[in-house]
């Protein structure tokens, strides 16, 4: 198909009164009757589309570095407060935030004259009074006082930081001195009570029961915490013969996330959480790959006609509610144990086993001699 003249002519024109011009009159002029007549034009085509291109980088090259610069900036702000946050725990940072959030919330709604970065030391000293006239216990105040502190050297106000103020720190002192409601401790659970859950659930067929009993053994065995102990992942534990080496991935004094390992081992008797934890795997199908958390909630299942493992976690809340039933169930009172009943137990069966405090110490991951005396 010939193509136009008139289209010939303007390329022609557009392309050698540019700044690559003369090379283009050049080369048609050395080339042109060496060539078919069809390739001028596709060579014509192809540099105007070299000539176009530089154009645009000449003209746009600017703008496009610019809008590069900017996006390579907001990428690095980003990776830098996320560096920053990881400074502390993950749920020490959540806590923070919410606690600031609640104070910037108050700061707003009160008088919405008050300023809450960088706040002033009577802002803050106000705020904690109010916290403290609703009767909220001096570890909340505390809470509130660090993350105040934090997000304020966080966002560069070290020199105006209102928590430095002596009048601000005379509020949170006086939060400790305010007499409050006796600490009630719940109870640790006995071998003795231990036994009788056993005794109860122990041959039952049912998963909640088996979950129930598997849970049991494993926090008194291995001095768990109940976010440690629903934090479990099929691929953390590692049986062997004699073991389970269980990897705990998360703990409360694990300040780095390095992790550490906890050793359940088989004692051979009626309570061996060895062998309950096997019975409780196969009971739930939980394959050996499974990356899933291993305790999780129910679901019924018709085609199996019972209860079946679903995908969401089961809650520390639910756990301690199906612990005050089964609890209440076999004739103890609920209100005098909790989901660290079995932690404490545990620690105090291993004391007054004779095991060496070091010892069990590191098996239940507390970080000082005082945090472990607590659960004893």
């Amino acid at each position: 198909m010939p193509l136009d003249p008139c289209f010939l002519d303007h390329l022609v024109f557009f392309i050698t009164q540019g700044p690559l011009g003369p090379l283009v009159v050049i080369f048609c002029c050395v080339f042109w009757d060496h060539l078919d007549p069809i390739l001028p034009c596709f060579i014509m085509c192809c540099i105007f589309l070299i000539y176009f291109f530089i154009l645009f980088s000449l003209v746009f090259a600017s703008d496009v570095k610019a809008a590069a610069t900017r996006t390579f900036g907001v990428v690095l702000c980003e990776k830098f407060w996320l560096s920053a946050f990881n400074s502390r725990a993950d749920n020490t940072v959540i806590n923070y935030c919410k606690s600031f959030c609640k104070f910037k919330a108050w700061c707003l709604h009160s008088t919405g004259e008050f300023s809450f970065l960088p706040a002033t030391s009577f802002t803050v000293s106000l705020y904690l009074h109010h916290l403290q006239e609703n009767s909220l216990g001096s570890s909340t105040i505390y809470g509130v006082f660090y993350a105040i502190n934090w997000v304020h050297k966080l966002a560069g106000f070290e020199n105006r930081n209102p928590c430095d103020k002596f009048l601000v720190k005379s509020i949170v002192e006086a939060s400790s001195r305010v007499p409050r409601k006796p600490v009630r401790k719940t109870e640790p659970i006995t071998p003795e009570i231990l036994g009788l859950i056993l005794q109860h659930y122990g041959e039952s067929s049912n998963l909640l029961d088996i979950r129930f009993v598997c849970m049991c053994l494993l926090a008194y065995a291995g001095f768990f915490r109940i976010s440690e102990l629903l934090s479990i992942r099929r691929s953390n534990i590692v049986t062997e013969d004699l073991y389970h080496k269980i990897f705990v991935e998360v703990s409360k004094t694990d300040k780095y996330g390095l992790g550490s390992w906890v050793y359940v081992t088989k004692t051979g008797n009626f309570t061996c959480p060895y062998t309950y934890l096997i019975k409780y795997l196969e009971a739930a199908r939980i394959p050996s790959f499974s990356q899933n958390f291993i305790f999780r909630s129910l679901r019924y299942d018709k085609n199996l006609k019972g209860n079946v493992l679903s995908s969401k976690p089961l809650t520390a809340s639910r756990a301690g509610e199906i612990l005050k039933e089964k609890l209440e169930s076999i004739g103890l009172d609920p209100s005098k144990f909790s989901n660290y009943s079995f932690r404490s137990g545990g620690a105090t069966s291993a004391a007054n086993s004779g095991i060496p405090e070091r010892n069990f110490q590191r098996h239940g991951r507390w970080a000082s001699v005082s945090a472990k005396t607590t659960y004893i």
